[in-house]
């Protein structure tokens, strides 16, 4: 009986962990600690860089890949796992992102040259491992913070 009950505690302990948004510090906070930061990856006058940051660590042991434009392995431009980003550049216009953990989610993007883009992957607890949501809602400050904080993850490519 106590064996059924720690597991259950377990189950129930893991799902938990991966239901809510990082906390983030004030934007003062924040300002400072990026001031004087500029970007790892600048923007191409004729491309836009996409930065997909994963910010949780609760289920890091699972890469979560993530896809351009399709669901190819010749798709794929890296993986993340906790605490860790990617980047890559798109050529102006609509694109998908794809992210796959247990299963795949998407988000479509309309992008113009220049611009920088966050795409934040919210690890949440699928019917039996993590899968992710894809917010895209960091503005600059939010986004060089995250960056700032997190280490690099699997660069497959850099384009397509």
């Amino acid at each position: 009986m106590k064996k059924i009950l720690l597991i259950t505690l377990v189950i129930v302990g893991l799902f938990f962990s991966g239901c809510s948004r990082v906390e983030l510090p004030s934007p003062t906070v924040m300002k400072e600690n990026t001031a004087g930061y500029t970007l790892p990856h600048k923007v191409k006058n004729d491309k836009a860089v996409v930065y997909l940051i994963r910010p949780e660590s609760a289920q890091s042991v699972l890469n979560f890949n993530v896809y351009l434009d399709g669901q190819k392995d010749s798709d794929e431009m890296g993986h993340t796992n906790g605490k860790e980003y990617i980047y890559f550049y798109v050529t102006p216009g609509k694109h998908t992102i794809y992210s796959k953990g247990e299963s795949y989610r998407s988000m479509d993007i309309d992008v113009k040259a220049g611009e920088v883009i966050f795409i934040e992957q919210e690890e949440v607890m699928g019917l039996l491992v993590a899968n992710s949501l894809l917010h895209n809602d960091y503005d600059l400050l939010t986004g060089k913070y995250m960056v700032k904080t997190l280490s690099l993850g699997t660069v497959i490519k850099t384009q397509k």
